[in-house]
């Protein structure tokens, strides 16, 4: 891309210039198309290799420029010596011309210019160090080159940024740029930037673990290099498409196409696409758990890395043998190639611009800073939702219940009124058998027959007409409460999904904040800092532990205090490399399921003494024991860590320390109602007796 724009200019001009000269002295007129034929020449003198007479030319052309008062002559002639500077890496001179050039297009605009030394800027800032401003060039020149219809522009600029992004772990960030670069060339036919960026995504998306991903866009890459003919990005796309299909468990493809490469991996001289092969043998015999053969291609590939000289190759061997062997869960050979792999990181980035490393990284934390207000208003909002719909819903429950209350006193009347209408017929019926008592005694018991099969009917009638304005009613009643019984079904298995998301994003916000601070203390050099740092990723990953039980499980309100301690030793126990051999841990814990506002403090406390255990109780090669007691008792929650080593120091007041993990106990125990006792017997002894603690 260094030479695009001064080829396609030497070829624009070729045509201006009646014969070829041999230099600048045989052109007469001293005007802009004289300037434009010295724009030709030392193109052409730049192409053969002279750049020597290029650049005297060019400056000629400047000079012509300037004394004529032709400003954009003058702006192109700074950018074409940039333009050649930048091509021998001096990149400080070719930064000056650039900026000269933008400085005169100030007075004199021309939107095409303009675009094409943003991105030149941007570009000299990004190989001199200076990577905040390169972004910020980078992303200015973005609408620069969509207003003059320049997809080509714009897609370099966002390839670039991609970089940029990938390159200091903003991944989501460079993935984006990535996917839309590849957009554009895709539609402006650039076929072979499409494979590059192609590529850049399949390897992009393997480092973030989304290995479907990676392999869609490993397999299109490959896909378009063959169809293009290249050879060494076909080879490295099938490499990648491999890599993927083996964390996918799909051995046996990854294994067929590792098969269909060997036939030219050792007659070419190329030694990373050699490393890369022999890494990816690697992981295909370790993740099948083979570690003899998989440790013999490592090997290759290790040996083949050390004649290359350079950092990044070796980086790459021991990241990739980590990677595997966490994957097979041996967490000790995968921290060693871990920690091997980081010295190389160190090593590739020594010398480097460490300040305008920060400045980038304030870029990130300030978009990470944004999204975690939006996550916040997110969740205000829901409370607000979440509180309109109680509110209509208790008013909705008070006019069913005025309703049927409406009902009930109408049902009621109704019934007193048959009851008033029943009793004075029957007086009406014992005053007209009064008076035929004088008439014939046969006739009176026949009409008192007709009256007793009247009233009877009457009843009959009457009942059958209330029972079915009775059933009317209920079957009304009925369909309406069941509609509202489903509303109120339908809004709590929203509420229980909406609380799962809100604990899944809180676990996956703290994930973060520990993924953060374990990346950091990676690179703090000052043992405490970092052993601070380090403790804090472990109070958030005990947080973290709570919100991912709350997602994971129906329970949304409790917390499992056996499931959730032992996930709490096991991330404790990799983070400060304690085995089983090393240490005999015992638990007695009775299994109950906690409130969260219980559970959080809690499990601070645990972690703080869990902690303490780990760092001070085991240290030297004897064996360890730790002891941890969590049951209900009549005093209350009985929770005690108990450890067999050297214990406190003589004299300890846990009142007055300036630790901060014992005041952080203490803390959190006065919330729960409890007075922590700090003992000695036979190691350290912490005893606990929560009185304040709600089950879920």
């Amino acid at each position: 891309m260094k030479f695009t724009n001064l080829i396609l200019f030497v070829f624009l001009w070729n045509g201006l210039a009646a014969q070829p000269q041999a230099g600048a002295q045989e052109i007469q007129p001293v005007d802009s198309l004289y300037i434009e034929q010295l724009f030709a020449t030392a193109g052409r003198s730049w192409k053969s290799g002279d750049t020597a007479t290029a650049l005297r030319i060019f400056n000629e052309a400047r000079g012509k420029a300037r004394k004529n008062g032709l400003r954009l002559q003058e702006a192109r002639a700074f950018v074409q010596i940039g333009d050649l500077y930048f091509g021998y890496e001096t990149y400080s001179r070719a930064f000056g011309n650039y900026t000269q050039a933008r400085a005169i297009l100030e007075d004199t605009p021309d939107d095409f210019l303009s675009t094409q030394i943003t991105i030149s800027l941007a570009k000299s800032q990004y190989h001199r160090g200076n990577y905040r401003l390169a972004v910020n060039n980078f992303v200015e020149a973005i609408p620069m080159a969509r207003k003059i219809k320049r997809p080509d522009m714009e897609s370099e600029a966002m390839e670039y940024l991609g970089l940029l992004y990938n390159s200091f772990q903003g991944y989501n960030e460079g993935t984006a740029y990535y996917v839309r670069s590849l957009e554009i060339k895709k539609n402006i036919g650039d076929e072979s930037g499409a494979v590059r960026v192609s590529e850049i995504l399949g390897e992009t998306f393997y480092r973030k673990k989304m290995y479907d991903s990676a392999l869609y866009f490993s397999v299109m890459a490959s896909s378009m290099a063959k169809g293009l003919g290249l050879t060494t990005e076909s080879y490295m796309a099938e490499i990648n498409r491999a890599m993927s299909l083996i964390r996918l468990k799909r051995w046996e493809e990854a294994e067929k196409i590792l098969n269909g490469l060997s036939g030219t991996i050792y007659t070419n001289q190329d030694m990373n696409r050699r490393i890369r092969y022999e890494i990816c043998l690697g992981n295909l015999w370790l993740s099948q758990n083979d570690s003899v053969t998989g440790a013999k291609y490592y090997d290759k590939a290790k040996k083949t890395a050390k004649e290359s000289t350079f950092p990044e190759m070796n980086a790459l061997v021991y990241r990739n043998m980590a990677e595997s062997y966490y994957e097979i869960r041996d967490y000790k050979r995968a921290y060693e190639n871990f920690t091997i792999q980081m010295n190389y990181i160190s090593q590739l980035y020594a010398g480097r611009n460490l300040t305008n490393l920060g400045s980038l990284e304030n870029i990130m934390s300030a978009n990470l800073t944004r999204d975690e207000v939006k996550v916040l208003q997110l969740q205000n909002e829901l409370k607000q939702n979440q509180l309109m719909k109680e509110l209509l819903m208790r008013e909705g429950l008070e006019r069913e219940n005025a309703l049927m209350d409406a009902v009930l006193l109408k049902e009621k009347s109704l019934a007193e009124a048959l009851e008033g209408e029943n009793k004075a017929r029957k007086k009406e019926l014992e005053k007209e058998t009064s008076l035929k008592t004088a008439l014939n005694r046969e006739n009176q018991l026949k009409e008192i027959q007709l009256q007793k099969e009247r009233n009877t009917r009457l009843v009959l009638v009457t009942g059958a007409v209330l029972l079915l304005l009775s059933v009317i009613t209920i079957l009304a009643l009925y369909r309406k409460q069941h509609k509202k019984s489903m509303v109120i079904m339908k809004q709590s298995e929203d509420m229980q999904v909406l609380m799962k998301e809100i604990h899944h994003r809180v676990k996956n916000n703290m994930q973060i904040v520990s993924s953060l601070l374990d990346l950091q203390s990676i690179s703090i050099r000052d043992n405490q800092a970092a052993e601070a740092v380090k403790e804090g990723r472990n109070r958030v990953q005990s947080m973290a532990l709570i919100h991912q039980n709350l997602y994971a499980e129906d329970n949304l309100k409790g917390i499992k205090t056996r499931a959730y301690i032992g996930n709490l030793l096991q991330n404790l126990c990799d983070s400060y490399n304690i085995s089983q051999d090393k240490v005999k841990i015992s638990t007695d814990i009775e299994d109950l399921n906690l409130d969260v506002d219980t559970m959080i403090p809690m499990g601070l406390i645990l972690n703080e003494l869990l902690t303490n255990s780990f760092k001070y109780a085991f240290s030297g090669n004897r064996n360890g024991e730790l002891n941890i007691l969590l049951k209900r008792e009549e005093a209350g929650l009985h929770l005690m860590v108990k450890d067999n080593g050297p214990g406190f120091p003589e004299g300890l007041d846990t009142k007055n320390t300036r630790s901060f993990g014992l005041r952080m106990v203490r803390a959190f125990a006065q919330k729960l109602k409890a007075v922590p006792e700090f003992t000695n017997e036979k190691g350290a002894k912490v005893s606990l007796y929560i009185t304040k603690y709600s089950l879920a």
